[in-house]
């Protein structure tokens, strides 16, 4: 039989398939420990002969079954003599109430105690962890022959197995209402016959399958002599659980330790009624940690050995032998040392959602429970629904209907969201959803007096099957669960209503209790909601007194420590009573498992549950009134969150979208259209020109995404409408829409602003780019000055500022340039302004992080000051913003909760405050990532070059606006004047020279003419003797150029700043628009002054320009002279294009006059234009 058993699980497909001799052994382990305890599995009235068979544990494999098969009696229909002398020996012994001989053959529902003892074995040691168990049970009952019981039905075993199921599970101390269903029945059986065999045992299931709940069933039933009296519990050990709770953190020291526990523990005791058990929950989560602390189960499950040090060995005649073990045992000694191996051996439990690797499974025993079929569904869901409470009439409605939800929950689980819409994986929902929903439709029926009707089930399907805005789950349960209207109005079943009801519920009863919360958001808008929406919560809850715990995204803070400090504040949340709210603490959420479960132990009216990380746990009070949310963004649920946090938890999806009013909801509407026309570029305009790249809504408003809108409207809502009970009809929807689109227009880039131009919204383009060049937002200096001037004199009129910009992070050197420029506006000398520059980067902790804010806030003399400053900006810088975002998310919640506890200390200051976070983010293609408005008392800004822009340059973008290229070179002297100041050609020209040398070939004479000629030009340009002359000249030779340029493309579509904003892959490579705009304006430059260069420098004719003791003072006034006159020297930009291109030439050749080839050096101005000339006028 065993080895058909193994035969068959080798030619499974599955993890299934991986036997070996470990699995015979334990199977003959389990039968003869079955066989020894047979009696205590059978119900008292189904047993014919209690008899127990004298097989010694201590005796070796082959010992037990030469034992059992030498008393075992033959049986066939000639064998009519030894049965009637078994008969006779059986009447004898009953009727002297003497024990019956050995050799009396026992059935029970006609089948031997061998064989039944077989099929018990088969099903703990193989049976169980299949999936399809019929065929196994079809492939068993064809090896059930003589000397066994012949079996013809395959049924048999699948009963049989869950009558001695039952049998135990009907002796454990069970909570009402817990349904005693398949699952519960096998998982508790399987533990139960696995501890006291200590034979390691791993229980693989789906969330809801019951394997935490045998868990704490077998724990507080199984208790040995100290079960009540009559129960068969007191014939089995007492047992102790040692929990492990693994996650990423798990360690293989951790592991070791509790097995080392547990066995120090057994010892102790020194009984054999007594068995310590090591449980590891959620053991799948260990294999993910990077110290792989599951490598060490392969010896503590095979001996228990935790270590190489505990193998002592000597060397004895070059044989390497085991010290404690002899070559030569007695019977006494080997029994005793049979029984120091069972003291030191400890029961093992791993339970887990997925099979871990072969190697680990082959090792013990696995129980796998699959999805539960639809008879199944409804035997739980009916055992959920008992209730002394019920009333009748509703208690015998609804369990009509469990057929009908079982069916619907069936058909959602297999095909009921799209994943490729949702992007959540398919068991997104569980068992525990499902009873859940059972539950609240008893509780939610009682509550109303009412039956089962479809705003009950709409609400309570909602509440249990939610999280997922494109999934709908509602339809598919009233499509199979048709139901009546209910004639009284059904629960609030809107999405803040759904919440409500959870907060706001204190029930404590059975079918009551409500289950914590998971709510899906996005860029934490739930944070925000829960924080602004008073009522959401009970009257007695004051929404100053929720906790909200903000994991640290900082490095350090992902270790073992910081994760049992946020589990102390946990602790302390759950035992006040207060409402705590989680975010950011993927590392910890497995911790909180046996909370999440809520299956708590109760004594004196008060209930605990075990908290905890590892092996460090305690047990903690949970107190009635506590309620723990979990916010977390769509995506990081999708990809991080274990599938047993999902189940285990309310979810709902919340985002700024979902709690809008129906006048909110018009307006984000109409933003959201406003948006796509700001970015969409209409055809007609962008015809002719020279666009590259398309732009998305992103590309436009950094930061930008679906619930960007909303979040925008809800807060613009708040500020002009702080009372929520403000009708729809007395808002003022064009004042509101107008104040959303500013909002939105400080996370617009520059370059979008001016493509507006040519987009959708042309027609409203000059009142939107006068908007945003009044918001202060050309560089981080503009807006300081902007926002210093408008904070009031307090600490709770402090400023908060979260910037981004595409350019790099401000030096020190950039911060004292700042500091220096915003200081000489101030009106005293002791008011100055005193800046803190911080990188976000160079902090390992968050406590870290913290005590610098502290000093900086409240004055510490361990941060620079200036005395008697009044006004103190603080910039946190970071870069990556996109790789770095709950980092930065993190930042700006401890900055506002040191703010938040500085107003509620109530203390003055004498000084402004001003915090911005400058984000560096680069420029991607289709946008960034990056989520930057944030709502509250943020202010969000997109600030496309954080330094001050040097004006000697260039000037403002804004009054570059309308003015052609060469307009920025006309002088009336030698600049020109702009509202900023005055901007220098000079420089610009300076910046030039290099490029416009490069593009110049030289027909003859050598390379070192380049260097010659761009020291020769720098010195006309920067020596005072002939600086006014040339410098002007140079300039109007140029601006003359750049308009016959400007000319010859004259038409409507002829705007350079335009063209620049439109040319998005240049904006990429520039890194910034202002770099863009320069670089365009040196671009158009650049060719044209090469042409005027190689003109200038025929023959060596540059070098008479510079003013010498070779050069006579007369030929260098001659050589200014000719180059002014534009009728001498002729230079047109039709002479100079490209006759194929009509572009300027990529390179300009430098022209000599030297005969036969040779490099000619003039000694004379212009000598060839003069030549020339003389040559036109003689001819």
């Amino acid at each position: 039989v065993l080895a058909g058993a193994q035969n068959y699980m080798r030619e499974r497909k599955d993890e299934c398939s991986f036997v070996s001799l470990r699995d015979v052994e334990r199977a003959m382990r389990v039968m003869l420990w079955f066989y020894s305890n047979i009696r205590h599995f059978e119900p008292k009235q189904e047993i014919s002969m209690q008899k127990n068979i004298p097989v010694s544990p201590f005796m070796d494999i082959d010992e037990q079954i030469d034992f059992l098969y030498y008393f075992r009696e033959d049986y066939s229909n000639n064998d009519l003599i030894e049965n009637s002398l078994l008969e006779e020996n059986f009447s004898s012994c009953s009727s002297s109430h003497e024990t019956p001989d050995p050799y009396l053959r026992s059935f029970i529902h006609g089948i031997d105690y061998i064989s039944y003892s077989l099929i018990i074995s088969l099903s703990i040691c193989y049976r169980a962890r299949l999936q399809e168990r019929d065929v196994f049970d079809k492939s068993m009952i064809h090896l059930f022959r003589y000397p066994l019981t012949q079996i013809d039905d395959y049924t048999v075993i699948h009963a049989e197995v869950n009558r001695r199921q039952q049998v135990i599970l009907n002796e454990m101390i069970l909570r009402p209402n817990i349904a005693k269903n398949a699952a519960l029945r096998e998982n508790v059986f399987m533990m139960f016959v696995c501890i006291e065999l200590k034979i390691p045992l791993f229980v693989i299931g789906k969330p809801g399958s019951s394997k935490s709940l045998a868990k704490s069933i077998i724990s507080n039933s199984m208790q040995g002599n100290r079960c009540p009296d009559g129960s068969i519990l007191q014939n089995f050990k007492q047992i102790q659980i040692m929990s492990y709770q693994c996650s990423q953190l798990s360690t293989a020291d951790g592991i070791i330790g509790v097995f080392k526990s547990c066995r120090t523990l057994q010892r102790k005791t020194g009984s054999n009624k007594f068995t310590a058990c090591v449980v590891l929950d959620e053991v799948g989560l260990a294999e993910d940690s990077p110290l792989l602390p599951l490598k060490v189960l392969h010896p503590l499950l095979e001996d228990n050995d935790y270590g190489s040090d505990e193998i002592e060995k000597v060397v004895e005649q070059d044989e390497i032998v085991p010290k404690h073990i002899p070559d030569v045992m007695t019977e006494e000694e080997k029994s005793k040392a049979e029984s120091d191996d069972m003291m030191n051996r400890v029961a093992f439990i791993g339970i887990s959602n997925w099979s871990l690797d072969p190697a680990k499974m082959n090792r013990g025993i696995m129980v796998a429970r699959g999805d539960p079929d639809i008879d199944e569904l409804v035997a739980s869901a009916k055992g959920i629904c008992e209730s002394k409470n019920t009333r009748g009439a509703i208690q015998r409605n609804i369990e009509k209907k469990i057929k009908h939800l079982s069916k619907a929950y069936h058909r959602l689980t297999s095909c009921g969201f799209d994943k490729t819409n949702s992007g959540m994986r398919q068991d997104y929902y569980g068992l525990r959803d499902f009873y859940s929903l059972i539950k609240m439709l008893v509780f939610l029926c009682n509550r109303y007096q009412t039956v089962l009707n479809r705003q009950i089930l709409y609400h309570a399907v909602k509440r249990n099957f939610g999280g997922l805005s494109d999934a709908n789950p509602v339809q598919i349960f009233e499509e199979v669960v048709r139901l009546p209207k209910g004639d009284k109005q059904g629960p609030d079943s809107s999405p803040l209503g759904l919440i409500r009801a959870n907060l706001t519920n204190l029930s404590r009863s059975f079918h009551g209790e409500t289950r914590y919360l998971l709510l899906l958001t996005e860029n934490y808008a739930a944070l925000d909601i829960l924080t602004d929406s008073p009522h959401l919560w009970p009257k007695h809850q004051d929404i100053q007194d929720i906790r909200v715990i903000f994991g640290s995204s900082f490095p350090s803070d992902q270790h073992y420590s910081a994760v049992c400090r946020n589990i102390n504040r946990i602790k302390v949340c759950m035992e006040s009573g207060k409402t705590i709210i989680l975010l950011n603490l993927e590392n910890l959420y497995e911790s909180l498992y046996d909370a999440l479960n809520q299956y708590y132990m109760e004594m004196n009216n008060q209930r605990y549950v075990d908290l905890g990380l590892g092996t460090h746990r305690m047990k903690c009070r949970v107190h009635n009134n506590f309620k723990l949310i979990v916010v977390a963004d769509t995506e990081t649920v999708r990809e991080r969150f274990p599938t047993p946090l999902i189940n285990r938890l309310e979810k709902h999806f919340l985002t700024m979208s979902t709690v809008l009013t129906e006048v909110g909801v018009v307006i984000s509407k109409q933003l959201v259209d406003w948006a796509n026309k700001f970015s969409t570029l209409d055809k007609n305009r962008i015809f002719g020109f020279q666009t590259r790249g398309n732009f998305t809504v992103g590309d436009c408003f950094i930061g930008f995404h679906d619930d960007t809108p909303p979040s925008i409207v809800f807060h613009v809502m708040k500020e002009m409408y702080p009372d929520d009970s403000t009708p729809d009809t007395e808002v003022d929807t064009a004042a509101v829409l107008e104040r959303c689109q500013t909002l939105l227009l400080r996370m617009a880039t520059t370059d979008a602003v001016l493509r507006v131009k040519n987009s959708l919204l042309s027609l409203q383009s000059g009142d939107i780019i006068a908007e945003y060049f009044k918001l202060h937002l050309s560089s981080l200096e503009e807006y300081l000055r902007h926002v210093l001037s408008s904070i009031s004199n307090d600490v709770t009129g402090s400023h908060l500022t979260l910037a981004t910009t595409h350019s790099r992070l401000l030096t020190d050197r950039d911060v004292d340039q700042l500091r220096h420029r915003l200081s000489t506006d101030t009106e005293t000398e002791t008011d100055r302004i005193e800046i803190t520059s911080l990188s976000l980067q160079q902090f390992q902790t968050e406590l870290q992080y913290t005590r610098e804010i502290q000093r900086f806030l409240r004055g510490d003399a361990s941060i620079e000051r200036r005395e008697g400053s009044h006004k103190k900006i603080l910039l946190i810088q970071c870069e990556r913003g996109a790789d770095n975002a709950k980092l930065i998310a993190c930042a700006r919640h401890k900055t506002v909760d040191e703010l938040k506890d500085l107003r509620e200390e109530k203390r003055e200051f004498n000084f402004e405050v001003c915090l911005v976070f400058l984000i560096q983010l680069s420029r991607e293609v289709h946008g960034s990532k990056f989520v930057s408005f944030c709502g509250g008392a943020w202010n969000t800004v997109h600030i496309d070059d954080i330094r001050s822009l040097d004006y000697t340059e260039m000037p403002p973008i804004s009054e570059l606006i309308g003015k052609k290229v060469h307009e920025l070179l006309e002088q009336n002297e030698m600049e020109r004047e702009f509202s900023t100041g005055t901007v220098s050609s000079k420089s610009r020209l300076k910046h030039c020279i290099q490029p416009a040398v490069s593009k110049l070939e030289d027909q003859y004479g050598s390379g070192d003419r380049i260097f010659d000629r761009i020291r020769d030009f720098n010195l006309l340009l920067t020596e005072e003797n002939y600086t006014s002359n040339f410098f002007s000249t140079l300039c109007t030779r140029l601006t003359n150029l750049l308009k016959e340029q400007y000319e010859s493309y004259d038409g409507p579509n002829n705007d350079w700043l335009l063209q620049t904003a439109n040319c998005g892959e240049d904006i990429q490579s520039s890194g910034t628009f202002r770099k863009a705009i320069n670089l365009r304006i040196n671009n158009t430059i650049t060719p044209l002054l090469a042409e005027l260069i190689a003109c200038l420098d025929r023959n060596g004719n540059l070098e008479l320009a510079l003013y010498n003791e070779e050069v006579p003072e007369c030929l260098f006034n001659l050589w200014q002279d000719i180059f002014r006159d534009e009728r001498l020297l002729v230079l047109q930009y039709r002479d100079i294009v490209s006759p194929l291109t009509l572009l300027p030439r990529r390179r300009v050749p430098v022209l000599s006059d030297g005969a036969g080839g040779q490099y000619f050096k003039a000694h004379f101005p212009f000598s060839w234009m003069i030549n020339q000339s003389t040559s036109q006028i003689l001819s």
